[in-house]
């Protein structure tokens, strides 16, 4: 099987479920060794209810985020931006205009739940590869993950005006057009 985290342990025995929870976080922040990395992680991204009963699996969209992050963060990108088709695509495709609470709409639950929305964080950080080279956004880093794309654009707003970014794949390398605000 799998080497993977229980998420208790008595008397050096484990007890109860393994969880998707408790596994992403241990690969996210370093609590797992490089080489099992890949392989858990890989498992966790193409988990389904029906194949992994033993399994406690990611419940909310709140907390997918860190699947997604621990993914970018081990070159499974691809993944990453599978997931993020599947998961809030079948939301989307489901009539949600809005990120909810949970992946279906339930009576009781919030249709709009901000914390539901990293795919855009995602999407922008990630993929098309923005982030700050400094505090305030003065300077930027453009480093884009292509996860399987064959292109990404985007406008990001900063206290500048909004930075434009494109890229494309051409063959194995890419090409990458940046539009910087004044200053």
């Amino acid at each position: 099987g799998e080497k993977c985290f229980y998420d208790c342990v008595s008397h050096d025995m484990p007890l109860g479920n393994l969880s998707q929870q408790s596994n992403t976080l241990a690969a996210l922040y370093g609590g797992m060794p490089a080489d099992r990395l890949a392989p858990l992680l890989a498992l966790i991204g193409r988990m389904e209810d029906k194949d992994h009963a033993e399994w406690a699996l990611i419940g909310t969209p709140y907390f997918e985020r860190y699947l997604l992050e621990a993914l970018a963060d081990n070159g499974m990108t691809a993944e990453a931006v599978r997931l993020v088709r599947k998961r809030w695509g079948d939301m989307l495709s489901g009539g949600a205009t809005t990120f909810g609470e949970k992946w279906t709409p339930q009576p009781g639950r919030s249709m709009v739940r901000g914390r539901s929305a990293h795919p855009v964080y995602f999407l922008v950080t990630r993929v098309l590869g923005v982030t700050p080279a400094v505090p305030g956004m003065s300077r930027v880093r453009v480093a884009p993950r292509m996860g399987g794309l064959q292109y990404a654009s985007g406008r990001v707003p900063t206290p500048y005006g909004i930075l434009e970014v494109d890229w494309k794949r051409h063959g194995e390398g890419i090409s990458v057009e940046v539009r910087c605000p004044p200053g």
